[in-house]
């Protein structure tokens, strides 16, 4: 995703209540992060659960937990805070 443009990683109703971001910079800088510690693969983005990361070869990632409200859809803006 390059800056200012938009992107829809999830296509079709929302599958629950909280939906869980992460999000970085180019220079591998926290843009959106949170409390929610999931293991995520280091070549693909894909989660693994939640337990024993590094152990399994995986990096620990904090997730920002996002209450939709049960909402059908769902917009999140991004911000560097750096800038």
């Amino acid at each position: 995703m390059t800056p200012g443009a938009c992107s829809t990683p999830l296509r079709g109703p929302m599958p629950g209540r909280y939906v869980y971001l992460y999000a970085i910079d180019i220079d591998a800088v926290d843009v959106l992060a949170g409390k929610v510690s999931m293991c995520v693969d280091r070549g693909k983005f894909k989660i693994f659960g939640i337990s024993d990361c590094w152990r399994r070869g995986l990096r620990a990632v904090n997730f920002a937990e996002i209450d939709t409200g049960g909402a059908s859809d769902w917009t999140t803006f991004l911000n560097d805070s750096r800038k």
